[in-house]
């Protein structure tokens, strides 16, 4: 087996690069090796919350049945269940330089934008701003 292989079950990921290319944004171009420890205590770090739900349009069988399981052992005021995915990712820099690049990683790859809306928020603070005000 290639070295990637196990992780690249999908045509579309047949080749390690493909995955590298997408993230591509994310790496430092100015050096190869780790960052020197003076530069570091100058950077700045976030941690955002990201949250991906279904959009309220979309059924949503797997919030049903929870829903469902719920009522059944004695919660019959459980009305709704929507079941999503949340994500912490720790991000190196200021928050308006890398707002519009983590919109555009949830759009293109944690989130469907078909079918899911997704909503970011810096650690401790009100949300970024709403998936549906960024083009």
């Amino acid at each position: 087996m290639r070295r990637g292989e196990k992780f690249c079950r999908s045509p579309a990921l047949a080749e390690p690069h493909v995955l590298a290319d997408a993230l591509q944004p994310w790496r430092s171009t100015a050096h190869d090796g780790p960052c020197p420890r003076e530069h570091t205590r100058h950077i700045r770090r976030v941690k955002v919350h990201v949250v991906v739900t279904p959009k309220a349009a979309v059924l949503d069988p797997q919030g049903a049945a929870v829903r469902d399981a719920m009522q059944h052992l004695g919660m019959p005021e459980v009305r709704s269940v929507r079941i999503g995915k949340y994500l912490e990712i720790e991000v190196d820099g200021e928050p308006g330089e890398i707002e519009p690049r983590l919109h555009e990683l949830c759009r293109d790859l944690l989130s469907n934008p078909v079918i899911e809306d997704y909503h970011l928020q810096k650690d401790g603070t009100a949300a970024l701003r709403d998936a549906a005000t960024v083009p």
